[in-house]
């Protein structure tokens, strides 16, 4: 049977799900999220968008299932980010926060003594079987993606995978945002936006760096 998403689109599609404002999403979105979410639970299912939109006629009522999913996909993956920075040093297994349910076993994972300590406890039967299935899926996510990499932005609430130790914790927008505000605290890259302006409402195009380039000439022949 074919694969239909990989491990790597799995997580991703995991981000930008918890990332998604689905109020603001049209109905057509709404199909595409509830067929990627099978696929998300199921990387070979056979189901196909016209299946999606024969289960779910109204539209509304999925977007409220979808948001019950991203709630608890939510809590799951918080759960894993604060269960990181535990020290549980002579405190007892039960007293430290789940770290993730694995399909019927729920994982506790602290630190005691500069060692990483798992625990595990069985799951009650009757646990909500939404809950379970997207939890266990989680689970699954994480076994193979590193949970370690997985954080919220340290500005806003997005959520975001570390790949490389360079990335300070903050999501692309942030991190973008973070960038400008740097680069505009120099005068000389003020002023050359300035000109930038200038020259567009003339009908002159001209690049940045260039302009950059101009302002340094300028003030090399001033001095001189």
């Amino acid at each position: 049977m074919e694969r239909k998403m990989t491990l790597e689109q799995r997580r991703d599609w995991l981000l930008d799900f918890l990332n998604c404002d689905l109020d603001g999403v049209l109905p057509a979105g709404i199909i595409d999220l509830l067929y990627e979410r099978k696929l998300f639970e199921d990387p070979y299912s056979e189901w196909t968008p016209r299946d999606i939109i024969k289960a779910y006629p109204d539209i509304e009522a999925a977007r409220a299932e979808l948001k019950k999913d991203q709630d608890c996909l939510r809590k799951g993956l918080v759960r894993v980010i604060e269960a990181k920075d535990i020290e549980a040093e002579g405190v007892e297994p039960e007293d430290v926060g789940p770290f993730w349910n694995m399909g019927p076993v729920e994982i506790y994972r602290y630190k005691a003594g500069g060692e990483v300590i798992e625990n595990y406890r069985f799951l009650d039967e009757q646990m909500d079987t939404d809950d379970f299935r997207l939890n266990h899926v989680l689970g699954e996510i994480l076994q193979d993606s590193s949970p370690y990499r997985f954080a919220q932005c340290s500005k806003c609430p997005r959520f975001i995978y570390v790949k490389s130790k360079k990335n300070r914790g903050d999501c692309k927008s942030c991190s973008n945002k973070i960038t400008t505000q740097q680069w505009r605290s120099i005068e000389e890259n003020r002023e050359a936006e300035r000109r930038q302006r200038k020259l567009r409402h003339s009908g002159i195009k001209k690049g940045i760096e260039e302009i950059r380039k101009e302002i340094r000439r300028k003030k090399r022949k001033e001095k001189n």
